[in-house]
């Protein structure tokens, strides 16, 4: 996302530095959060709680995914 809002026009270009900064970055604060993840147990709880209590809701939005693809399958194929 972060690529495609700010240096879509510098990859265009063939300038790669702002890219490659934005791609160290993105992967230093992946380490570091994988990291603390680890060695903190009670950050790895919360998480761990708030990913349980919002499976319901994902599975739902996932349902009306598949709804609306049936939907729109079956208008294309009707029309």
């Amino acid at each position: 996302m972060y690529l495609n809002l700010t240096q879509e026009r510098s990859i265009l270009r063939g300038n790669l530095t702002g890219t490659l900064l934005g791609l160290a970055v993105y992967l230093l604060l992946m380490g570091l959060t994988y990291i603390v993840l680890r060695r903190n147990q009670r950050i790895t709880a919360i998480l761990t709680g708030l990913i349980d209590r919002l499976m319901p809701l994902a599975l739902l939005y996932a349902l009306f995914a598949v709804i609306g693809l049936v939907v729109v399958i079956t208008r294309n194929v009707i029309a």
